[in-house]
This record gives structure tokens, C-alpha cells and sequence, in this order.
């Protein structure tokens, strides 16, 4: 008898640590999948240091991914803006450095930016 109350016990204890693991892990990133926003955020995060390492291809193809899922996202437009001027796209980020002046985010990178595209061969 006392051996079945022993067993009896060890698996309610046992029972209850899982539950307690469970309870206490299950917001964990690896047992749930990434919010949208969580994703984003990696994106965004991934985007910024290909930006510090001059990697525009990857970097502008990364934000116009991300400007498809948010079109109205002026920060995106923004950053995607001197992804164009970093790899010497002047005809792509001007329209999008306009678009960041109308909705009144510009700040001084933007209208420095836009101050050198106007005065680039092109645009003379």
C-alpha cells in the first residue's frame, strides 16, 4: 500500500513540474512562432546593419519587401529613401525623401540628402 501512495505521489509531482514548466516557459520564443511585428522588427533590425555595412542591394529589396505589407509606413519610406541614396540612386530616393517632407518627418539627413540630389549632374 505505501508503495502505490509513493508512486501516487510521484507522479502527481511529477505532473505538476510540468505544469509549472509549462506555465512558466510557454510565452517563450520557442515554443510559440514570432508576432508579425517581431518579425519586422528582425527585419528591420537585419536592414539596418546591412545599411552600416553598405549592403544596399540586399538592403533596398529587404524594405520594398516590407513597404508591400505596409505602403503607408513613412518610415520605411524613409529608411528604404537612403538605401536608394547610399547606393547612388538618386532618381529612386528623391520621390521617397518628398514623400517623408510632405508627412512632416524630415529631418536634417533627409534634407541634407535631398540638398545633394539636387545638386547632382542629373538633376542640374
Amino acid at each position: 500500500m505505501k508503495m502505490k501512495t509513493i508512486v501516487a505521489v510521484l507522479i502527481t509531482l511529477a505532473v505538476l513540474l510540468a505544469g509549472l514548466f509549462y506555465l512558466r516557459h510557454k510565452n517563450d520564443a520557442a515554443v510559440r512562432p514570432p508576432t508579425p511585428q517581431e518579425i519586422t522588427e528582425g527585419i528591420a533590425r537585419h536592414g539596418e546593419a546591412a545599411y552600416r555595412q553598405r549592403l544596399y542591394a540586399p538592403l533596398i529589396a529587404t524594405y520594398k519587401g516590407l513597404l508591400e505589407k505596409m505602403p503607408d509606413n513613412v518610415d520605411l519610406k524613409k529608411k528604404l529613401a537612403f538605401a536608394y541614396f547610399g547606393a547612388m540612386e538618386y532618381d529612386k530616393a528623391l520621390p521617397l525623401l518628398k514623400e517623408v517632407t510632405e508627412a512632416g518627418l524630415a529631418d536634417d539627413e533627409v534634407r541634407r540628402e535631398m540638398e545633394i540630389i539636387g545638386k547632382s549632374p542629373g538633376n542640374l
